[in-house]
């Protein structure tokens, strides 16, 4: 039954990135035809919901291995493009990051081993779902921040590439970057705080979780940084770019490096 509904939302998501491109490829921008594709981006968010519950929960506690980890990534990737659109004009980006959403729901169902539950506590796992909801947003910048990089390229020297007339404006793809950065800081800055006050004294002395704070300390400096740049300084450009990708290189060296290191 998990099987079938994987099927219909990664199906559902695949219909509104074919869509957004026609719309992109065709010039039928209309109200109508984006009112469709919301539609269809809700319904496929609303049983991406019901398909996470059914991974997620248990009668013996919660399971989270890595397909499930993956499938509340793009979770959250979709529901922020999507919130996004509403109010900027980005829905351009739904055919970028719709396709691996539907790539990840589909696989993640297929391949999702049958890890033991864990019994956790509320605080335990609400730190893990921050985190996971803060590296996922901080990856969405990252990725934004290389296509914003791209179109600063092209802009310089003078290329109409097929990238930039898919990808929307520059000024509102740098409005999205640091609205993308502001979240995912703030939820990096909860997800510090509810590991330093959840998590047990043996773990946070530990060398692993030592070193992977570390790291994502350093992160959270270059973040806000950044964030303090633009503000005062009108930081922008390339040179946002290149933070932001810093930035997610210490996030990763912070999960994954660690994780290799210590295992």
């Amino acid at each position: 039954m998990l099987i079938l509904s994987a099927s219909f939302t990664s199906l559902a998501y695949l219909i509104v990135s074919l869509l957004q491109g026609y719309s992109i490829f065709s010039k039928a921008k209309t109200a109508h035809l984006k009112t469709k594709v919301l539609s269809i981006a809700l319904v496929a968010i609303v049983a991406h919901i019901h398909i996470l519950s059914s991974q997620l929960w248990t009668s013996q506690g919660i399971i989270l291995n890595i397909p499930n980890i993956i499938s509340i990534a793009s979770f959250c990737l979709v529901c922020i493009i999507t919130l996004s659109s509403l109010h900027k004009p980005v829905i351009n980006l739904f055919v970028f990051f719709f396709p691996i959403a539907a790539i990840s729901v589909l696989s993640t169902t297929i391949w999702n081993s049958d890890s033991p539950a864990q019994n956790l506590g509320l605080g335990l796992i609400s730190h893990i779902i921050i985190s996971i909801i803060a590296y996922s947003t901080l990856m969405i910048s990252a990725v934004q921040a290389g296509f914003l990089w791209t179109q600063n390229h092209q802009l310089k020297h003078n290329i109409n590439g097929k990238l930039s007339q898919v990808l929307p404006s520059l000024q509102s793809m740098e409005r999205l970057l640091f609205d993308l950065i502001l979240l995912g800081f703030l939820f990096l800055t909860l997800s510090i705080l509810t590991g330093v006050l959840f998590r047990g004294f043996i773990e946070l002395t530990s060398p692993e979780f030592m070193q992977k704070m570390i790291f994502t300390v350093i992160a959270w400096c270059i973040y806000l940084a950044l964030l303090i740049g633009h503000l005062v300084l009108g930081w922008r450009g390339v040179m946002a770019s290149k933070l932001t990708i810093t930035g997610f290189i210490f996030i990763l060296i912070a999960i994954i490096g660690t994780k290799l290191l210590f295992n």
